[in-house]
């Protein structure tokens, strides 16, 4: 099935607050063997709140033996790990095996000095000194456990992904995520038989091995053959190990993961969004339980996706009066706009869940061709227009021709789709510059005077960015906004909306249509839309969508520069006589509520 890219829908955020959950819920079991008491094991949901409950109501039968063992133990390896591992990790040709040690040491002080008889202290007891012969698994049981089946293998295999692809960058080969869960599954598969555990990373082992040049997993034959030995014929040297050692081993090994939920400030300010997801998943994993707690965590990483589509932005863009370079809009110092041109680009895919954001922002950031048409109406109702005075008033830019413009052919869906190109001929250094962007460009808290011309082209500046600059005023009469000529001259004055489709890698139908809608409503109020840089793969589902049948295929452009070098040389187009509403047909916009009979 090749599942191994589930690893990459999976937050890094996610893991962090899963591990750190997981890590509260084992060294909570150890707690009381590091006490010496006894408790019921509890399951289910809030099952830490009922452990804890459990605890506390039978610390007093505490044991005095296992406590001071408990301190010793993790107080020895906290200080073998920082002061002597760490701190001569680049003298030291392997890392002391500071728990073997205490293996080691309390299973000799149990042992010399009877911990168990005299003081109570619980023991590790017998240990089974053969190899299982292979059986059947058993199957009885298998639906209470198969979720907490499901969440170890997920976890063993993320874990093992993260640690490959630190050794595959260390060592410059690539990892295959599918080919490795294959591997574990079939590692798995067999060891099922012997009643073995599941397969998981050591990251620390696989780190030695990796310093220790290991080329091929020859190198866990030697820790197989350590552990046979172990099971048949040392087994019985371990029989007096103390409880209370064991659990302090588990214990320490957490300490990584507990200082982990310290990056709970660093996804704060980084992205609130990866803190949410941080949040819920570590909350759910803590008091609910583990397999909820993975369940919750995707869910909400996954609703995370689509919540992000709904804050998608889109801003204008204008040009740098340095360079010519274009970037955002008054978010950069000294940006002007090309009169009677704005410049739109929405940085996210257009699709079902955005689509409507996508018409909503650039309506609002350029001019609202619904708003216009509702002025123009009402003006006419006033007295009608006087379009030949306004167009005077109007233009602003002298007619000079449409400027002629060679054309890219590009093969899409295998019919040839010509885009323009604004002829080199006719283009000036500004008109399509080689810029690059640096952050003195960048708007500054304090003032920041920039310097310099437009290389030699006129500052031709928007002297109104949109209607929203003149505030609203309510019409007394019929207490909706005040029409007036001065909102419709500047509304008039844009001429083009040019939308920077560079950021768009994925179309589809609902994205196509609201292009083709937008046209629309535009070529109303006679405003042209250029679309510019427009992937192949855009540029066919378009042609499928039959797009182009409202925006001309004239109307695409290879870039930006293009597009508003094309847009500058041509003038505000007249008014009809009469300016007609949407049709039945332009206002369904395809819409599947009227097909239903």
């Amino acid at each position: 099935l090749r599942l191994g890219f589930i690893t990459a829908y999976l937050s890094e955020s996610f893991f962090a607050a899963f591990t750190s959950g997981a890590a509260v819920h084992i060294a909570t079991s150890q707690i009381p063997a590091l006490l010496g008491i006894s408790i019921p094991r509890y399951g289910g949901a809030f099952k830490i709140v009922k452990t804890y409950k459990a605890i506390f109501e039978n610390i007093t039968d505490a044991n005095v033996a296992a406590i001071v063992t408990t301190i010793i133990c993790i107080a020895f390896i906290f200080l073998m790990k920082e002061c002597v591992n760490e701190r001569f990790k680049d003298k030291l040709f392997i890392p002391i095996p500071v728990e073997l040690i205490v293996v080691i040491i309390a299973t000799l002080a149990s042992y010399l000095g009877k911990l168990n008889e005299e003081f109570d202290l619980a023991i590790v007891g017998n240990i089974p000194s053969t190899i299982p012969p292979p059986i059947l698994p058993d199957t009885t049981g298998v639906a209470d456990y198969f979720v907490d089946c499901f969440v170890i293998a997920i976890l063993i295999f993320a874990n093992t992904i993260a640690m490959a692809k630190v050794c595959a960058k260390k060592h410059n080969y690539e990892v295959d995520d599918s080919q490795e869960l294959v591997a574990y599954g079939m590692c798995n598969f067999v060891s099922a038989f012997f009643r073995c555990f599941p397969s998981a990373v050591a990251p620390p082992r696989s780190m030695v091995a990796s310093n220790m040049n290991a080329k091929s997993t020859l190198n866990g034959a030697f820790a197989a053959l350590l552990m046979i030995l172990v099971i048949m014929a040392m087994s019985v040297l371990f029989e007096p190990l103390p409880k209370a050692a064991l659990s302090s081993i588990i214990v320490a090994a957490l300490k990584g993961l507990f200082i982990q939920m310290g990056d709970c400030r660093k996804y704060w300010r980084i992205n609130r969004i990866d803190f949410v997801i941080w949040f819920f998943t570590i909350v759910s994993v803590v008091f609910l339980d583990i397999d909820f707690g993975l369940g919750i965590g995707v869910i909400v990483s996954l609703i995370t996706v689509v919540f992000q589509t709904q804050f998608a932005r889109g801003y204008r863009l204008g040009r740098i009066t340095k360079d010519g370079a274009i970037v955002e809009y008054k978010r950069y110092s000294e940006t002007i706009e090309d009169t009677g041109v704005k410049v739109f680009r929405f940085q996210a895919n257009l699709f079902f869940a955005n689509a409507e954001i996508f018409r909503n922002t650039l309506y609002k950031c350029t001019i609202n061709p619904r708003k216009l048409l509702k002025f123009l109406k009402k003006q006419e109702r006033k007295g009608g227009l006087k379009e030949k005075k306004m167009s005077t008033d109007l233009t602003g830019v002298t007619v000079t021709g449409d400027r002629k413009a060679s054309q890219v052919s590009i093969n899409s869906n295998g019919k040839d789709t010509f885009i323009n190109t604004a002829s080199t001929a006719n283009l000036t250094k500004s008109d399509n510059p080689v810029f690059s962007i640096s952050d003195e460009n960048l708007s500054r808290p304090s003032n920041y005077s920039g310097n310099g011309n437009y290389q030699g082209m006129p500052r031709q500046m928007s002297t109104a960015s949109s209607i929203s600059q003149l505030g609203y005023e309510e019409d007394p009469e019929t207490g909706d906004e005040l029409v007036t000529p001065e909102k419709i001259r500047i509304m008039r004055k844009t001429h083009h909306i040019i939308i920077d489709c560079s950021n768009i890698n994925y179309l589809d139908a609902s994205g196509a249509n609201v292009l083709g809608h937008i046209s629309s409503e535009y070529n109303h109020v006679q405003v042209k839309v250029f679309l510019a840089g427009c992937s192949v793969d855009m540029i066919k589902t378009m042609t499928q969508a039959s797009v182009f049948d409202r925006i001309p295929k004239e109307n695409l452009f290879l870039t930006v520069y293009d597009a508003i070098a094309v847009a500058k040389t041509q003038s505000i187009r007249p008014l009809p006589p009469v300016v007609e509403d949407f049709d039945d047909e332009e206002a369904a916009e395809d819409s599947y509520i009227t097909n239903i009979q």
